[in-house]
């Protein structure tokens, strides 16, 4: 189902980052920021979308974490680090002949967790 594309990884708290500071709710944000870097995890045995998971997580992760930096004093660079592994999870998505990516990737085997790639 959709929540295995998507890895069951927060998806609506990570895409709602930014507007917590746009719209001013700065305690809203830093609890997200906290629980996030607290409770996000990637190492999950799952297929996931490579486009929804690289566009609106990794997106957020590293929008989330320029705000965190600028926002809140105490952050130190969680979401980052958040961002790193989960990119470092899609990478070989990236790795085919057209240079187009492929659609779906294994979060713990990459592109060998993939039936039919």
């Amino acid at each position: 189902g959709l929540d295995a594309v998507l890895s069951n990884s927060s998806l609506t708290l990570v895409d709602s980052l930014d507007s917590l500071v746009l719209f001013g709710r700065m305690d809203d944000f830093r609890f997200a920021v906290q629980w996030l870097s607290e409770n996000l995890r990637f190492n999950k045995d799952v297929v996931v979308s490579t486009f929804e998971l690289n566009i609106r997580v990794l997106g957020g992760l590293l929008s989330g974490h320029l705000l965190a930096e600028k926002k809140l004093p105490e952050y130190r660079g969680a979401l980052l680090a958040k961002a790193e592994d989960l990119g470092s999870r899609l990478a070989e998505a990236f790795d085919t002949p057209t240079g187009l990516p492929y659609s779906r990737v294994h979060l713990t085997r990459g592109m060998q967790g993939v039936p039919d790639k």
